[in-house]
């Protein structure tokens, strides 16, 4: 990556193609040469350079700028004194997260804003692109502090050099799914590098979920379970709801490792029965996703195996999420006492896996709410007030 800085060492230096287009906040057009180029967008600005790039189209660019900016003047959710982890070498898996006290399950590991963000039609790992060569990906870096900038760097890259550009390498081995607001609603089409977060490793049954607050514009880490002080802080990077040997190489494509962790390393047999269970979950929230309004006939008992599932192996969201829509199943069918309880369970777990700054707290409070009339019409009195999560958020 050549050097992108000024000898004063806080001006960007950009290439010749590339144009500014405004200054506060500062919006780079990538080659306005050519219709259609993305811009880079420079967000938390100082005299040592940007600390977060936004990659999109200017007409996107143009309303995040005050959206985007109104989130970033909330503090994070997060007392950095408070830090209860620490990043060190990990045997076989490079860098990584380690616990340094115990940590209780729905407590608020750490939040920070990502310094990388894409619209992911940009996120691109061809060749073929007008976007994926060097001179663009140095463009996109150039505005960035020297610290951001090296910081990104410094991340893994799972790729080769005759594969891809070392950029976009390092988004690909790096990538969270984060949300952009806008003024009008919020678009889930963009990815998002983070120079901490980023540094977690991988297992099949995480004890970590990460979650991206809207609000506040940030990648949060909340404890899955309670992890002990010297356990690794891991996360998922695959869909855990799929087989051992398609989880294997999804993850030996994109980054280029063999998972090696309990479940995956499970004797034939026991890895047999936990692929069946974590296909069953899968195809249950499958159908109840694509019955939306009209939610399937599933008997209790069924239900019920599949929350013995999520618990089997060890996925509290996944926990969450099955008890969210078996509760709209228990309402459409007649069931609006036991709909009750479940719905009010599933606000509790999510709470201790995503906070309850997420749109799915929101979700089940109406849930909640419909649940509560269906009772009162039945002449039963029972009040949703927002149930108390039982941990930190």
């Amino acid at each position: 990556m050549p050097d992108q800085m000024s000898a004063e060492g806080s001006k960007p230096r950009f290439s010749p193609r590339a144009q500014i287009l405004q200054q506060f906040p500062r919006v780079v057009s990538a080659n306005p040469r050519l219709p259609g180029m993305p811009c880079f967008l420079y967000l938390a600005d100082s005299a040592e350079g940007a600390e977060m790039v936004v990659i999109d189209y200017l007409k996107n660019i143009k309303p995040a700028i005050k959206v985007i900016s109104a989130c970033m003047e909330r503090p994070l959710p997060y007392n950095a004194s408070e830090r209860c982890f620490r990043i060190c070498p990990i045997e076989g898996k490079g860098l990584g997260m380690i616990a340094t006290r115990d940590i209780r399950a729905g407590e608020l590991i750490f939040a920070e804003r990502p310094t990388y963000v894409s619209n992911s039609d940009l996120y691109t790992r061809s060749y073929d692109s007008p976007y994926a060569d060097a001179t663009y990906y140095s463009d996109a870096l150039a505005g960035l502090s020297e610290h951001s900038r090296q910081s990104l760097l410094s991340l893994y890259d799972a790729y080769d050099r005759e594969r891809m550009e070392i950029v976009p390498g390092i988004v690909g081995s790096n990538v969270f799914q984060i949300s952009v607001p806008t003024e009008e609603d919020y678009d889930d089409t963009y990815s998002g590098v983070f120079l901490t977060l980023s540094r977690s490793n991988h297992d099949c049954t995480p004890n970590t979920n990460y979650h991206f607050s809207r609000s506040a514009f940030c990648g949060q880490f909340f404890a899955a379970v309670d992890i002990a002080a010297g356990d690794e802080i891991s996360v998922i990077y695959t869909d855990e709801l799929t087989t051992c040997d398609k989880r294997r190489a999804h993850l030996r494509n994109q980054y280029g490792f063999t998972c090696v962790c309990r479940v995956c390393s499970l004797p034939e047999h026991p890895l047999y029965h936990s692929d069946a269970r974590r296909v069953s979950i899968h195809t249950f929230l499958k159908a109840c996703k694509r019955s939306r309004g009209d939610p399937p006939n599933i008997t209790l008992d069924k239900l019920q195996l599949l929350l013995m599932f999520t618990r089997a192996e060890r996925l509290p969201i996944r926990y969450a999420q099955v008890l969210y829509m078996s509760a709209e199943i228990l309402l459409a069918h007649g069931n609006a006492e036991l709909a009750f309880d479940w719905v009010k369970e599933s606000r509790r777990a999510f709470c201790l896996t995503i906070g309850e700054d997420s749109w799915m707290i929101e979700k089940v409070d109406d849930l909640g709410r419909q649940v509560e009339e269906k009772l009162r019409r039945m002449g039963i009195e029972r009040s949703w007030e927002g149930p108390i999560t039982g941990g930190s958020s």
